[in-house]
């Protein structure tokens, strides 16, 4: 072992420190010299940079002298962790390629096919367009628009893999003229055998969509300290992962033992399970953003708060909706039907689409009294904005009495 000052330094700063940083070299040259062990990475620490080139140089000579060689454990994992970094990069550009080419062909089908498609399919097609669209216009924007930063990238990513959900009911529907959705589980377990293996071994890609938003969960917001919730990020991503495969495996599996019999009544339970678990990851997800900002800056804390609300507006509303249509009997989708709330989600998704939007790409999110001040005194500043905001309240108000003359006045501005 070295001498007692290098394995037990004093505290950082102290003039002790700095004589046992100036002699570190020494101390481990004599330590080789009288065939000590030496604890390198602690002597790296202490080291200057001088010194640790020193400190290098003496490393190597130790091993020329010794014949020691790395473990062979730690040099295969040192050969190791690039190679298996390498696959998973290839696995993801891959994956994206392909969720890219199904998005393309199904927006390019899409005018051609339309009439028939809606004739067949009625308020489920509207309801998957518009998700189509959606998603693959905020996949384009931030992967064009924010390829500089990591984390636009990843959260485009994360929409063009969703919008590969959509897809896989039109593209077979306007390729292959599947039944209505009501239908579509008995459809899938009658088509010939062949085509069956073909959809047992396709793995969707919006499958893996949350771990990607999980990858983005990490680096957003960029905060001054890391805390347990940055672990939790990047260990949820391989969990992810997995997820995708279970979810694509149970599937997999439900169909063919419904088409042997076994379990008709539980596959819309477990397609609509599997379902959930995709959304309960992507609001897990997006929750993990929101509490990682109470150690962000001011500035990433406003940007945080508005790409929070745009995403629920965009999505996490609808995910919130089909987690609670999983507790209720029957399978959401064939279920499909417009109604007050789904009209709601539905509009407020392209307002939550810009917000989403100006919250990545923006350079700076600026404070709510910024937006205020700099709008009042824009109005004040134009002599004409100020009468003409005030005018059409006015206006509005005198077309809706004199559209309704038979009424009194206190009865209509009673009517919500």
């Amino acid at each position: 072992m070295l001498p007692k000052p290098i394995s037990e330094p004093p505290g950082e700063g102290t003039p002790a420190d700095d004589e046992e940083r100036d002699d570190i070299v020494d101390d481990v040259a004599d330590a080789l010299t009288l065939n000590q062990e030496v604890p390198w990475e602690r002597c790296e620490r202490l080291a200057t940079p001088v010194e640790r080139r020193a400190l290098g140089n003496l490393r190597t000579l130790a091993r020329a002298v010794t014949g020691v060689e790395p473990a062979p454990e730690a040099s295969t994992a040192a050969v190791a962790a690039p190679r298996d970094r390498a696959v998973v990069r290839r696995a993801a550009q891959a994956l994206v390629a392909i969720a890219a080419v199904e998005v393309a062909a199904t927006l390019m089908l899409l005018p051609w096919a339309w009439g028939d498609y809606q004739r067949e399919h009625g308020e489920v097609a509207v309801f998957h367009v518009t998700k189509l669209l959606g998603h693959a216009a905020s996949a384009g924007l931030l992967l064009f628009a924010g390829r500089r930063d990591p984390r636009t990238w990843l959260l485009g990513v994360y929409w063009l893999l969703k919008a590969t959900h959509p897809q896989m009911h039109m593209l077979p529907a306007v390729i292959a003229d599947i039944p209505p959705p009501e239908q579509y589980s008995a459809f899938i377990q009658d088509v010939p055998a062949s085509v069956r293996l073909f959809l047992y071994l396709y793995v969707p890609s919006f499958l893996f969509a949350p771990a990607f938003l999980w990858m983005f969960a990490r680096e957003c917001p960029r905060v001054h300290r890391r805390a347990r919730l940055d672990d939790f990020a990047r260990r949820m991503v391989p969990v992810s992962v997995a997820a995708g495969f279970a979810i694509w495996a149970g599937c997999g599996a439900a169909l063919q033992l419904a088409q042997w019999g076994y379990g008709r009544a539980s596959l819309p339970v477990v397609l609509d399970g599997s379902l959930a678990a995709f959304d309960v990851l992507t609001l897990a997800a997006v929750a993990v953003v929101a509490l990682r900002a109470h150690t962000a800056p001011a500035d990433e804390v406003r940007r945080v708060v508005v790409f929070s609300a745009g995403f629920l507006m965009l999505a996490g509303l609808s995910a919130a909706y089909n987690i609670a249509e999983t507790f209720r009997p029957g399978y959401w989708v064939a279920n499909y039907r417009w109604s007050p709330a789904v009209l709601g989600i539905e509009v407020m998704r392209f307002p939550g689409m810009v917000l989403l939007w100006y919250s990545v790409l923006a350079a700076r999110v600026p404070h709510v009294r910024e937006v205020v001040r700099a709008g009042g005194g824009r109005l004040l500043a134009r002599p004409g904005l100020l009468p003409t905001a005030a005018a059409v309240p006015a206006l509005g108000l005198a077309w809706l009495a004199t559209s309704r003359p038979e009424r009194p006045v206190g009865a209509l501005l009673a009517d919500p």
